[in-house]
């Protein structure tokens, strides 16, 4: 009787936490021994209220409400215990306990705004809560050992929580219709969680509210935290493990992997998938190893749960540019550089400098072993070539630029027909670019006339000369001052009277 009273009043507590109304009525109590015990009850069409207590020893509870809005209280007590409880239509509240042991527990509400609770205590439990119709709140509990935990609200606007507790759980979680709302913590241990969508919609999001996965728009919010492993409609889980001196990443198509960080993902089954390394710079990819093989392309198709290692190694792949070098005009332009790796069937992409801000890279585009840089080139407005380097990885592209030609014209072409006398003038040398260089001289013959400033000169400036008297009245005479850029000549002509 004490046990009675004590239980009792935990289904009232236990209501009354979680915003529920006991029902009150004279209860069924079946008690069982220390030995293995079967309990049965199938209710009335009213109201009733159920107590199975199985105290000790391996015992088969089950439970039925049949109509009314009934309350069952099912308590294995220690011992392997299967538990089942159905409460038919109308409101119905079921509590749960398994106690230690390895229990075996199901929970249906059935029609109606259902209460369910399951608390599988110590043991690897295997525990399943069903709804049904109506607005249902479940609330389930694995606590210690490895538990199997299956819920769905089933139709209407459900809330469902569930607790693995201590160990390593799985939960399967089956979305049904209506919006309802899941809180899903797999607890310490190494936890899966299996979401099944049965055709509805789903959001999935972490414990800080992240999205996980989001299928159709609408539907169930669930939030799921302490879960290694999550998988999709009973999908295949995949596994990478990274090894070797060397470092980097394992990337997965259709998404899922990305190892570095994330080195499980779940696969609808028989999803092809494809996986591919990503070696950081100074390493480079050796092979493949379990699910895959070797070291070339890795694909595997999910028909279960697969392993697959990947090995890195410390020593880098090697590039070699083609070609090594290469001459552009001054007007500049584009070059295309194609770059092989060895060392790896997957390398990273190689570090690519120039030591010249005149050389732009463009691009830097890699995959495996194959590769091209392009590089920009301006336009150059000078007339001495000019080189640059490009490293590639440890190698070495030599770029060379021309320079432009030199031209040049003058202000004019000859001076003014000067008098007799002593005179002075200028004209201008014009060349570019401003850094070609020329001089300016009077020829043998014409002794006369002296260049006095200007030469040698760039680009453009004066070039200053004088006129002597013409002493010798008898003729004109005329002369020459020759300019000279490099092979190129012109000619000023210089004209005297008598």
């Amino acid at each position: 009787m004490q046990r009675q009273r004590t239980i009792l009043g935990a289904i009232i507590g236990a209501a009354m936490l979680f915003a529920v109304t006991p029902v009150f009525g004279e209860p069924t109590i079946q008690t069982g021994t220390e030995g293995a015990d079967t309990q049965t009850f199938t209710g009335t069409a009213g109201d009733d209220v159920i107590l199975q207590l199985g105290l000790g020893g391996n015992d088969t509870q089950d439970a039925s409400g049949l109509e009314g809005n009934d309350y069952i209280y099912q308590d294995g007590g220690a011992g392997d215990n299967s538990i089942t409880a159905s409460g038919g239509a109308g409101d119905d509240q079921i509590f749960q306990f398994g106690g230690d042991g390895k229990n075996g527990m199901a929970a249906f509400g059935d029609e109606g705004d259902d209460f369910i609770t399951l608390a599988g205590g110590a043991g690897n439990d295997t525990i399943t809560a069903v709804g049904g119709a109506g607005n249902d709140q479940i609330i389930v509990d694995g606590g210690a050992g490895n538990d199997t935990i299956t819920a769905n609200g089933g139709d209407g606007n459900d809330f469902i929580r569930v607790e693995g507790g201590a160990g390593n759980d799985t939960v399967t979680y089956n979305v049904s219709a209506g919006d309802d709302t899941a809180s899903l913590d797999g607890g310490a241990g190494t936890n899966q969680l299996v979401v099944n969508k049965n055709g509805q919609s789903y959001t999935l999001r972490d414990g800080n509210g992240a999205i996980i996965r989001q299928d159709g728009s609408g539907g169930t919010n669930i939030t799921a935290t302490n879960f290694r492993d999550i998988r999709y409609d009973g999908g295949a889980g995949l596994i990478v493990a990274v090894s070797g001196n060397g470092t980097g990443t394992i990337t997965s198509s259709p998404a899922g992997v990305n190892c570095g960080s994330t080195c499980r993902a779940s696969y609808t089954k028989n999803t092809k998938v494809t996986l591919t390394p990503r070696p950081d710079k100074g390493s480079s990819f050796t092979s493949w190893s379990g699910g895959c093989k070797g070291t070339g392309a890795c694909s595997v198709t999910m028909k279960a749960d697969t392993t697959v290692g990947a090995g890195f190694s410390g020593v880098p792949c090697t590039y070699a540019p083609s070609p090594k070098t290469k001459s552009v005009t001054c007007k500049g332009g584009v070059v295309s550089i194609a770059i092989t790796a060895k060392g790896s069937t997957y390398c990273p992409a190689p570090d690519v400098s120039a030591d010249s801000e005149w050389i732009t890279i463009s691009s830097n585009t890699f995959s495996k072993t194959k590769g091209t840089v392009i590089l920009t080139i301006p336009l150059y407005e000078s007339s001495v070539a000019r080189s640059g380097t490009v490293t590639i990885g440890e190698e070495a592209f030599i770029l060379t630029q021309k320079g432009r030609d030199c031209a040049m014209s003058l202000s004019a072409n000859s001076s003014p027909n000067f008098d007799s006398g002593e005179h002075s003038d200028v004209f201008t040398v014009k060349a570019v670019p401003a850094d070609c260089a020329w001089t300016a001289a009077a020829d043998k013959k014409s002794t006369w006339v002296t260049v006095t400033s200007g030469s040698p000169g760039t680009g453009t400036a004066d070039v200053g000369y004088t006129v002597s008297a013409n002493s010798d009245h008898k003729a004109a005479r005329s002369g020459k001052i020759i300019i000279t850029m490099g092979k190129k000549t012109k000619t000023f002509a210089v004209k005297q009277s008598k």
